[in-house]
């Protein structure tokens, strides 16, 4: 479904930020869903083709991967590095990374999630010189 509206991230709290990165708690439950499909659609067509017992879910990609992928909201490969998406190896980000990147941008759009305009803004952006709060007195 297409969204309608566009959240002001710089309203939210720092433990919603902290907990959601980008994204609502709704559409991070949202895309961690997907993720998750993907994942599982992934794992089931590699551990077939490895025929390995041991291959599963997690070994393709880690949940805590997925969570890391929901708050960072990667938009390219380079951005997926094991530095920025903690407990993913290398190869299973360049093996099994492209797809998931996929779902993300398609998602991002499809949510009118512009990363940029959900970036904080620093406190020097409030700073007014003095003398525009200073009351004029005449």
């Amino acid at each position: 479904f297409m969204s309608n509206f566009s959240v002001d991230y710089r309203l939210r709290t720092q433990e919603e930020k902290e907990k959601y990165g980008y994204l609502t708690n709704e559409q991070f439950e949202e895309l961690m869903d997907r993720l998750q499909i993907i994942r599982k659609q992934i794992a089931l067509k590699y551990c077939q083709a490895e025929d390995d017992i041991a291959c599963g879910s997690n070994f393709v990609f880690p949940i805590r991967g997925l969570r890391e992928l929901c708050l960072k909201l990667p938009t390219s490969r380079a951005e997926l590095t094991p530095e920025n998406v903690p407990g993913v190896g290398r190869a299973q980000l360049e093996k099994f990374g492209p797809k998931f990147l996929e779902e993300i941008l398609h998602f991002m759009k499809m949510q009118n999630i512009n990363k940029e305009k959900a970036r904080q803004p620093t406190e020097q952006s409030f700073e007014k010189p003095l003398g525009e709060f200073e009351p004029k007195c005449g």
